[in-house]
C-alpha cells in the first residue's frame, strides 16, 4: 500500500495534473493498477486500504454516499436546466470474480472469454445499482469502465 500511495503523490505532483484538478470537476474509477495489483478481483486481499487510499487522493468526501457501500462505482449527474448527463463509473475489480487463464496461445494475452453463467463482472449489489441508474431520466449516459467493452479477442 506505500507503494501505491507513492504512485498517487507522484501524480498528485506533476503539474499537468495539478492544473487539470485546478481546471475541471474530476470524477474517477479505477484500474487494476490503482486498485493494486495487476489484473487483480474480488480475491484481492487489501482491497479495503487500496479503496480508502483512492478515495482520499480522488478527494471524496467522508460524509460521500459513495463511501457508504463495498467498493467504488458511483453515478454523477450534470444539468444546465434543459440536457441532463448522467455520468456512471462501475467498479470492475473489487467484485468480479478470477479471470479465465489462456491455455492456448491462438490469444494474444493471458486471459481467453469465460463462458461460465456463474461468474460475475460487477457483483449482485452493483449489477442492481446499475440498472437503477439506468432507469432514471437523462438525455445521454456515459458508462465509464476501467476494462474493454463487448471485446471478444484481445490479439
Amino acid at each position: 500500500m506505500e507503494v501505491l500511495r507513492a504512485k498517487y503523490e507522484k501524480l498528485g505532483l506533476k503539474p499537468e495534473f495539478q492544473a487539470l484538478r485546478a481546471t475541471v470537476p474530476t470524477i474517477a474509477t479505477w484500474d487494476d493498477h490503482d486498485y493494486g495489483a495487476n489484473d487483480a478481483g474480488k480475491d484481492y486481499r487489501p482491497a479495503t486500504e487500496s479503496r480508502e487510499i483512492f478515495f482520499d487522493f480522488w478527494r471524496e468526501p467522508l460524509d460521500s454516499p459513495r463511501r457508504q457501500h463495498p467498493g467504488i462505482y458511483h453515478s454523477q449527474r450534470f444539468s444546465d436546466g434543459k440536457r441532463t448527463l448522467q455520468v456512471i463509473l462501475l467498479d470492475t475489480r473489487s467484485f468480479r470474480d478470477p479471470l479465465a487463464h489462456n491455455k492456448l496461445r491462438s490469444w494474444k494475452n493471458d486471459y481467453h472469454p469465460d463462458p461460465n453463467p456463474n461468474k460475475t463482472l460487477l457483483g449482485t449489489e452493483q449489477w442492481k445499482w446499475l440498472a437503477d441508474q439506468l432507469r432514471q431520466p437523462a438525455d445521454v449516459w456515459i458508462i465509464a469502465s476501467s476494462i474493454q467493452f463487448s471485446h471478444q479477442y484481445n490479439g
